[in-house]
């Protein structure tokens, strides 16, 4: 668990703390960075690290260098919206050995809900991702989750998946590719698309 300090700061307030999405490294010198593919909102992404306690905009593209093992950073959104389509899309690059942890939903603005696309490949082709962060939303969209780890061949372990109304497609591809897998999470939705 990371201290409390890392914990959400004036963004989507609520009741309970949030841990924003954060990516430790496992391994020296593991590098993260997020690239944009067409026209999705970006304007709104900061970030910040274990020895950098304030917000500070994200620029895409810009790499982050966590240089020693445990170091971490932390991503959140001012805006509600991210990814919209499968032509305009935010996803993750990284390098070495990283866990994920805290909340997705901190990538639009702590929100409880899911938008269309919204987290379509955050993840794709990240090999370096050992475990996932929580996807804790319970009111899915369409395509929301829509292959946000395919391809992520060294992930060993899967979120839950608490959402009981399923929207469609919202888990298409969500695993595929995911072969470090040995378990899968439990699919408690008692409404199907």
């Amino acid at each position: 668990m990371l201290p409390n300090r890392f914990n959400k700061l004036g963004v989507g307030e609520s009741t309970s703390a949030v841990i924003p999405l954060t990516l430790t490294a496992t391994q020296v010198n593991s590098t993260v960075k997020l690239t944009a593919t067409g026209s999705p909102n970006v304007s709104g992404l900061q970030f910040r690290t274990n020895t950098d306690k304030q917000w500070t905009n994200y620029t895409i593209d810009a790499v982050i260098t966590l240089s020693n093992v445990g170091d971490f950073v932390q991503f959140q959104n001012t805006q509600n919206t991210l990814s919209t389509s499968v032509s305009n899309y935010v996803k993750f690059v990284m390098t070495g050995k990283i866990n994920g942890s805290g909340s997705v939903q901190s990538m639009l603005n702590y929100s409880a809900a899911c938008n269309d696309y919204c987290y379509y490949y955050l993840f794709y082709g990240c090999t370096s991702l050992l475990t996932a962060p929580d996807l804790p939303s319970t009111v899915l969209a369409s395509n929301c989750y829509r292959g946000m780890f395919n391809w992520c061949t060294s992930l060993v372990t899967a979120p839950e998946l608490p959402a009981s109304v399923l929207a469609t497609s919202c888990y298409q591809y969500l695993f595929r590719n995911c072969t470090s897998l040995t378990t899968a999470p439990e699919l408690s939705a008692t409404n199907l698309a």
